[in-house]
């Protein structure tokens, strides 16, 4: 059984509005179970949860293969400022910096070899965000600033949303 909690604050920096901070972060917890907890329902960080690293790019991992373990205690937060990139306002399209940071740790995994910490993570970027007929087109450029030597890092991410 997991538990999530997420929180997020926006705020305009300017009378218009157009210039927006925002921080937000969230942590998770799985509970100890009867049996060990397999690695693909336990927690996974990096691509769209944390920019700057690839898709279960952080946290434990099997030294010999290099594979994600996954976690049972995760903890993930952004601190982000949006902008207009001065185009006329129909094109709808923003830039945004941002800083990303957290850790996962505590993996199930047995008989293997675990590579795991519980280091901070810390990731800085910039991106645009498009709000297309289609949903919200973003991409993203992000380097790791804090990361351990077995996390796996991507530069570049892609995101498709959706509109309600």
């Amino acid at each position: 059984m997991g538990n999530r909690l997420g929180a997020g604050y926006y705020m305009p920096f300017d009378k218009s509005q157009s210039i927006i901070g925002s921080v937000s972060g969230e942590i998770g917890y799985l509970f100890d179970m009867p049996k060990p907890i397999p690695i693909i329902d336990s927690y996974q960080l990096g691509g769209q949860t944390f920019r700057g690293f690839a898709t279960a790019g952080i946290g434990p991992r099997d030294a010999a293969t290099g594979d994600s373990l996954g976690g049972k205690e995760y903890a993930v937060g952004t601190v982000q400022v949006s902008f207009p990139m001065g185009l006329p306002a129909e094109y709808q399209v923003r830039g945004h910096v941002f800083t990303d940071f957290g850790t996962l740790t505590d993996t199930d995994a047995q008989d293997i070899n675990v590579q795991e910490c519980a280091c901070l993570r810390a990731s800085i970027g910039f991106g645009l965000i498009w709000k297309s007929p289609f949903g919200p087109l973003a991409v993203d450029f992000a380097y790791p600033v804090l990361k351990t030597s077995f996390d796996k890092t991507q530069v570049i991410n892609f995101n498709v949303g959706t509109s309600f």
